[in-house]
């Protein structure tokens, strides 16, 4: 649970900006809140070095950095603490950088209600002490370094939790890695690992930090998202197709890396167990790949 104090560490040298940020904070933490403004990296290295914060708050552009610079000294100051960044920055390809490298969100200011911002600091500390409360456990899978069965599940109904006291909604996912049995009989069994390895690599590529993906055992895979307007099914599956793409011209093993993928999609209004979407989500990847066998038959 989080702490009904939260205490946030707040970069911003405008002061307009700071007083916004003072009241909409007011207005989103009746309970109380702590707040420590600085203007600067090197005033935030001080602050981090005397007190304990649960978030970082931050624009972009301060007195001693300027856009993912900024974001990248900090964190590397912050340790793990989850980074909110409000910025008068309106760029898509900075806010990807911004979050694929951590962020736990990225709002421009000019489209950000008092609302957006309190949801976005309770969900980052929430999604953090989730984050936390793994590590005690042992969840990874040995051969990809993905999360497996156990941690996805622990993680995900955390996941669905946190979206529904958020009103966000998730997409799930069900990856099939498509020919693995026909690449271990023609090239051996370690070559079906390295397959089973590259694909971990690809799906990394292709999902955020933020995102939960789980190698399920032999060629199964998961994913859990929250779905945003940069993360909807169709732009996941193009830069899926990219990374896919990508790797097959430059590896060139003698066969391609080819996956079947289905989808669920929670919605906070009428949430489902993870344990459903996930049986969607399967049965939706094998129809799909049903449909291209039989496209290739015809």
């Amino acid at each position: 649970m989080m702490h009904s104090r939260l205490n946030i560490l707040f970069i911003e040298s405008q002061p307009e900006d700071a007083a916004w940020v003072q009241q909409t904070l007011d207005e989103q933490f009746p309970r109380g809140y702590v707040l420590d403004r600085v203007k600067s990296l090197a005033e935030a290295k001080s602050a981090l070095a005397e007190q304990k914060f649960d978030v970082i708050l931050t624009e972009l552009a301060i007195v001693d950095a300027q856009g993912l610079e900024t974001f990248l000294k900090l964190q590397e100051l912050s340790e793990k603490l989850p980074i909110v960044i409000l910025t008068h920055h309106d760029d898509e390809e900075l806010a990807m950088t911004c979050v694929r490298q951590g962020a736990q969100d990225y709002l421009i200011k000019s489209k950000t209600d008092a609302h957006a911002l309190g949801r976005a600091l309770r969900y980052s500390v929430e999604r953090q002490n989730v984050n936390e409360k793994l590590k005690i456990l042992t969840l990874e899978d040995e051969l990809t370094g993905l999360y497996n069965q156990r941690g996805f599940y622990a993680l995900a109904h955390e996941y669905a939790a946190l979206a529904r006291r958020s009103n966000q909604s998730l997409l799930m996912l069900f990856i099939d890695l498509d020919g693995l049995k026909a690449i271990n009989d023609a090239h051996g069994h370690t070559e079906g690992s390295r397959c089973i390895v590259a694909a971990s690599a690809v799906l990394e590529r292709t999902f955020r930090d933020t995102d939960l993906i789980a190698r399920f055992g032999g060629d199964e895979f998961a994913v859990l998202l929250l779905e945003t307007a940069d993360q909807t099914m169709e732009l996941v599956m193009e830069r899926l197709q990219a990374n896919l793409t990508r790797h097959n011209t430059q590896m060139r093993r003698g066969y391609d890396l080819a996956m079947s993928v289905g989808f669920s999609r929670f919605d906070p209004k009428d949430p489902r167990p993870v344990e459903e979407l996930l049986r969607e989500a399967d049965q939706n990847m094998y129809t799909e790949k049903r449909k291209r066998k039989a496209a290739r038959v015809d």
